[in-house]
């Protein structure tokens, strides 16, 4: 699932951990804005750093770990934040 409309780029926790991917620190915890205007209840505090394949080009892509509300094993990520 990709979502770019989004505030950030982010990675369902369920699927981070099935994966087991590396999750590192976040230098300052982070709150979501949510589409209602409030914030989310969650603090973001790590995300997985991903080596990203595409069109002949390699970047890394930070995605910050969220319980999110789709259940689905998804990615929620916005254009431009490589």
């Amino acid at each position: 699932m990709l979502d770019c409309g989004g505030q950030g780029s982010f990675i369902d926790d369920k699927l981070s951990q099935t994966y087991h991917l590396p999750c590192l620190p976040k230098r300052r915890p982070v709150t979501i804005l949510l589409a209602n205007g409030e914030s989310a209840p969650d603090i973001i505090t790590h995300y997985n750093l991903l080596l990203v394949h595409t069109g002949g080009s390699t970047k890394f892509l930070g995605l910050d770990i969220a319980t999110t509300a789709h259940d689905q094993g998804g990615c929620l990520c916005r254009s431009g934040r490589f």
